[in-house]
């Protein structure tokens, strides 16, 4: 029998009920990713309460003190924080649970049963982004459980509302709730490190930014002079260091997020990336907070995964959640 193939038959032989609280769920995070998929949170309406319940239930039942934050009640929004030394700024990793619809869309599997077959769980959210959410959850109660003692402290935000604009969610709590966030340079956060395949290599894009308009006005004060003449000192050189600064500063995490990578997958290639959408990273800049897009997830080269994410028939290889999770895992001993 295949690693595959144990895998699909432990997956299938585990008969846990949603709210069965077993604190070696991090173990099992196919499992964890199945029982998420389950929740209908597709936005609208959202509801995302019971999802929220769930994983509030997972993260107070190890130990964490959670805070738990809505605008509306069925809408609610989780934040848990696991305790460092001290040495560095703490980091946030964020990640929402609700869905697009599945109106109108012909699926091979239901939606929201999280079915295993031919390798593959299959569901909505499968991708966007109840994947992420299950790799983040399963590395921070993995943290827990292990008694981890990062340089600074870890802090996990899942919300809702990301799909229609994040009133609920992660505006909400940047405008309502910035105390949470106090100190934090760096998240981690969706739409990146999953497989890219191009003339038979394989890639993994690391989102650094989100295209948006960002205007700023820089006054540079020195010297001028002529093209033809050499001028030390003056504004140009003072230009260049900042243009310098500026590039070192957006790359304070993409070194140690591509090592990871190649760890994992040494036959992949880490890649620069710049989305051409928008995330729940556009609110959380607004505290200065700079997103990586890392969401490790290794695809088979015939599964486009931005194809795929809001498409009929969404699913994710099996051992794609086991990958991603180990990975986090990493970032949270490491950063």
């Amino acid at each position: 029998m295949t690693k595959l193939s144990e895998n699909c038959e432990k997956a299938s032989s585990r008969k846990s009920t949603l709210f069965a609280h077993d604190p070696t769920i991090y173990e099992h995070s196919v499992e964890l990713l199945q029982n998420l998929i389950r929740f209908d949170t597709t936005n609208p309406p959202g509801n995302e309460a019971e999802c929220i319940k769930y994983i509030n239930t997972l993260l107070t039942d190890v130990g964490f003190e959670t805070v738990v934050l809505f605008k509306d009640i069925n809408r609610p929004n989780v934040i848990a924080r696991l305790k460092g030394q001290g040495a560095t700024a703490p980091i946030l990793f964020h990640g929402h649970v609700d869905v697009v619809t599945t109106a109108y869309q012909k699926w091979t599997h239901p939606p929201f049963e999280a079915e295993i077959a031919d390798g593959y769980i299959w569901g909505r959210g499968a991708l966007d982004m109840k994947s992420g959410v299950a790799m983040m959850l399963a590395a921070f109660l993995r943290a827990k459980a292990e008694h981890l003692n990062p340089s600074g402290d870890i802090v996990l935000a899942i919300v809702s509302d990301e799909e229609a604009g994040g009133n609920y969610g992660a505006k909400f709590l940047v405008e309502n709730h910035q105390g949470y966030f106090e100190g934090i340079r760096y998240a981690i956060g969706e739409l990146g490190g999953f497989s890219l395949y191009s003339r038979k290599k394989n890639f993994y894009p690391i989102m650094v930014s989100e295209e948006q308009i960002c205007q700023m006005k820089t006054i540079i004060r020195g010297f001028g002079g002529h093209g033809l003449i050499s001028v030390y000192g003056g504004s140009m050189a003072k230009i260049d260091r900042l243009l310098r600064q500026l590039d070192t500063k957006s790359l304070g995490l993409f070194n140690l997020l591509s090592e990871i990578l190649r760890e994992a997958d040494p036959s992949g290639k880490p890649l620069l990336l710049l989305m051409p959408t928008i995330t729940d990273a556009r609110f959380f800049s607004r505290l200065g907070i700079h997103t990586y897009g890392f969401i490790p997830t290794k695809l088979p080269p015939n599964l486009n995964f931005l194809h795929t994410i809001h498409g009929e028939d969404e699913r994710i290889p099996i051992e794609s959640v086991a990958f991603g999770a180990e990975a986090i895992y990493k970032v949270l001993q490491r950063f």
